[in-house]
């Protein structure tokens, strides 16, 4: 075979007239090409092996993609644990101290309600941070009503006098002129606006601490803002600070309270009221937190 032609071979010409070898009488084969008769007999082989390898490769990548997220788990459980572990100790501590100078002094009466007050003080942080463990983990598996209605300026006016008027910090109240209603559940969404002040006063590290509460409505949505004039929060964080246990990593410094499960009941609460939550940058600094809701009106 020394001839090629088209997708075959051509073999070569040669007499095949033995008693008359002057005649011209000729043999002429022509033979497929073997690399098209070989692939035409493997090719579901071929295939075979190509998706074999695919299906491997797609297992490689599961496989570390869930390694890799388990590692993230482990390590948001363990700063869980650690902000636990400092939350819950330094309320303990401070009952047991106080309970052991009842014990071993005697006190006036007047110093003794003192004590007592701290204890019922440090007795009811560790109930609230039971309750908001607990309302946390009923919000994974189950929803709460939403058929009150709300009239947020009231909600907002009182909450500032009732939880944060003797804070050291100056909260401006920009109202709504209009009447604004929302129908919503007022526990959790009181406690959801709550903990957006609370936050924005507890992290803001200014001389003169700021916090504005702004809301606005059109016809199908109202907003509430919660303006500061903090440090403000990075950008790599801002699509993180809602998820579950997450807290910015400040390394083993503990000088701000919380355990990373404040800014995800919120986002839970406002989702479960069909409405949305965003950051966005205070110029010259601090963070804007805007909640979103359907209007009631």
């Amino acid at each position: 075979v020394n001839t090629e032609v088209g997708n075959g071979f051509l073999t070569s010409k040669f007499n095949t007239s033995f008693r008359r070898p002057y005649d011209k009488n000729f043999v002429q084969a022509k033979l497929s090409n073997p690399n098209s008769y070989y692939l035409r007999e493997m090719k579901w082989l071929i295939i075979s092996s190509f998706l074999l390898i695919a299906i491997t490769i797609f297992c490689f990548y599961y496989t570390v993609k869930t390694l890799l997220n388990q590692y993230k788990l482990v390590a948001i459980k363990n700063q869980f644990i650690s902000n636990m572990t400092h939350e819950i100790n330094t309320p303990l501590a401070s009952i047991q101290v106080t309970t052991e100078a009842l014990q071993q002094f005697n006190h006036d009466e007047e110093t003794r309600k003192k004590y007592l007050a701290i204890i019922h003080y440090q007795t009811k942080k560790l109930s609230d941070l039971s309750n908001e463990i607990l309302e946390n983990a009923k919000l994974e598996t189950t929803s709460f009503a939403i058929n009150e209605r709300i009239h947020l300026n009231n909600l907002i006016l009182a909450l500032i006098n009732d939880q944060f008027q003797s804070r050291k910090t100056t909260i401006n109240y920009l109202a709504c002129k209009d009447e604004l209603i929302i129908k919503g559940n007022k526990k959790h969404l009181t406690r959801s606006i709550a903990n957006l002040i609370d936050n924005a006063i507890k992290y803001n590290k200014a001389e003169n601490p700021v916090i504005s509460i702004e809301l606005q409505q059109n016809k199908t949505e109202i907003a509430i803002s919660i303006i500061d004039n903090g440090p403000g929060i990075a950008d790599e964080f801002k699509s993180k600070i809602f998820d579950q246990f997450y807290r910015i990593q400040t390394g083993n410094v503990h000088d701000i309270k919380g355990y990373g499960l404040g800014l995800s009941y919120v986002k839970k609460v406002i989702n479960q009221h069909f409405g949305t939550i965003q950051i966005f940058d205070n110029k010259p600094e601090g963070s804007i937190f805007k909640i979103t809701l359907p209007n009631g009106n």
